[in-house]
């Protein structure tokens, strides 16, 4: 799926499930929360605030309350979100509500001091093109933080739809290490990686997969095999879950690895390194050393 078709996908499906989103978004609030509590051990007293894919509002308004003399823009891509999330927030006149893509920021160059963006980037393809746009918006010494799914997260989903077809059904997630080096590349200054892994039981397959659809930046690749939809595919997938992964009460085990991390804007512009890791530094910006 290219990245277009991908965005498409993900934009329609969030439009069609914002009404549940609130009931399924628990695993998305709970990052959010251990998100939000790496906040504390950093020093920082932000003036302008960016919640990128801030949803219905929730961590726009928890930052409100960290930082009430802040101003915080709570931007998402999908406008029946955000239409749910200025209802959420109308009592927060330090929030402003902003329909936008992550890839083009509508905000200025260096303006904002803190980015939050809490489980958006499952639903992006181009790291280095976000990290570009935050570093854009970014002050000097602006902090970026953010939370992530780790390759661990749905392996018992994705074994059992494995058992009964092998293709592949569920998201890739791209490891930690991997997204520590893009913000390395990208030059973000002394970028700090951590996980943790959260378990979560679930009635039946089909609640899952409902939770699923509805936060939207956790999304199956789509597939146009009619095996893909049918009752008795979806009944042997959820036979061998129960068999294999059961939880108490006849419940489904869910593990989630979610892993989070912060970076600062380098306080002036940093030579990028290239493909191979190598520096080019410009002879003018060389300067002979001062005579003895």
């Amino acid at each position: 799926m290219t990245g277009h078709s991908f965005k498409n996908a993900l934009q329609r499906s969030h439009n069609r499930h914002v009404g549940r989103y609130a009931q399924a978004a628990c695993l998305i609030d709970t990052v959010g929360d251990a998100l939000l509590e790496r906040l504390s051990f950093i020093m920082i007293k932000p003036q302008r605030i960016l919640d990128l894919g801030s949803a219905l509002g929730k961590t726009s308004r928890t930052l409100s309350l960290l930082y009430p003399e802040a101003d915080i823009i709570a931007l998402d891509f999908c406008q029946a979100m955000n239409k749910q999330a200025q209802a959420n927030c109308h009592d927060q006149p330090t929030i402003k509500i902003l329909t936008a893509d992550a890839y083009q920021l509508p905000i200025a160059n260096h303006s904002v001091d803190l980015i939050v963006a809490n489980l958006l980037l499952p639903a992006l393809l181009d790291y280095p093109r976000l990290w570009q746009e935050c570093m854009r918006v970014l002050v000097p010494g602006g902090l970026l933080m953010f939370s992530n799914l780790g390759p661990d997260s749905l392996k018992e989903l994705d074994l059992s739809f494995a058992a009964i077809d092998p293709t592949p059904r569920v998201n890739a997630f791209i490891d930690l290490h991997d997204t520590g080096d893009s913000l390395v590349k990208a030059t973000f200054m002394d970028p700090v990686l951590d996980n943790d892994y959260f378990h979560l039981s679930y009635p039946s397959l089909t609640a899952l997969l409902q939770e699923l659809k509805s936060v939207g930046s956790i999304k199956f690749i789509e597939h146009a095999d009619p095996s893909y939809v049918g009752k008795t595919f979806w009944r042997a997938v959820e036979d061998y879950y129960r068999h294999h992964f059961p939880a108490p009460k006849q419940r489904l085990m869910v593990t989630i690895e979610a892993y989070f991390g912060h970076a600062f804007n380098p306080y002036q512009k940093p030579h990028r390194l290239d493909n191979d890791g190598n520096v080019s530094i410009p002879i003018a910006a060389i300067k002979r050393p001062p005579s003895p």
